[in-house]
């Protein structure tokens, strides 16, 4: 009777891990997108910085869209813990772009404090 309820024990045990396993390859298969923003260029390596995560990644500049400059902004693709870049996000380039241009206006009249 002891000796049944150890294997019982075991293999609830086992079926536990099992499904955390399950799960944790599951989640880390997702597919995410976020926003970057390209900061610089390094060698041959594009700096972005992802939006609200505080991270850099590191892209080959072979593989950014054609026209990609600093300060502007991408979509990106994680999955699989990799990270490729899908598209330039013009909304939010333009928008970005439009907001410096107000805060340099504000700071050159001296509205700023």
């Amino acid at each position: 009777m002891k000796g049944s309820k150890q294997l019982i024990a075991v293999l609830i045990i086992m079926f536990l891990l099992v499904t955390v396993t399950v799960e944790y390859r599951s989640f880390t298969a997702q597919r995410i997108e976020i926003k970057a923003v390209l900061d610089r260029i390094e060698e041959d390596q594009a700096v972005l910085l992802l939006e609200h995560w505080n991270e850099e990644i590191f892209i080959p500049v072979e593989q950014m869209p054609e026209g990609s400059k600093e300060n502007m902004w991408f979509h990106i693709e994680k999955k699989n813990n990799q990270y490729h870049v899908i598209d330039i996000d013009e909304e939010t380039s333009q928008y970005m772009k439009k907001i410096a241009r107000k805060l340099n206006e504000k700071l050159k009249s001296g509205q700023l404090d």
